[in-house]
């Protein structure tokens, strides 16, 4: 298997190559963790704005069936976060 980075991620590789220490490592994984944790935040911000949410729409999405459906979607974000956040880079 092979891997092609597109120039982002090439950009951060970059930026990589400074860290020198495991401290130096956790702290930017928590600042990246951070990052895409507003990012989530900002976008579903955005969704409630452009599709007039309101919470009574949430409180019914809780007890709808299709709910459970996302439980396959909202284990894999979580893991794939713990993973960005527990897993060494080498």
């Amino acid at each position: 298997m092979s891997l092609e980075f597109n120039t982002t991620q090439l950009e951060i590789l970059k930026l990589l190559q400074h860290i020198n220490s495991q401290q130096d490592l956790i702290k930017i994984k928590s600042l990246f963790a951070a990052y895409l944790s507003d990012k989530v935040v900002r976008n579903a911000d955005a969704a409630f704005d452009n599709n007039n949410y309101t919470r009574h729409i949430v409180v019914q999405w809780k007890i709808e069936h299709f709910r459970s459906n996302c439980t396959k979607l909202r284990t894999a974000v979580y893991f794939n976060l713990s993973l960005l956040i527990s897993c060494p880079m080498h």
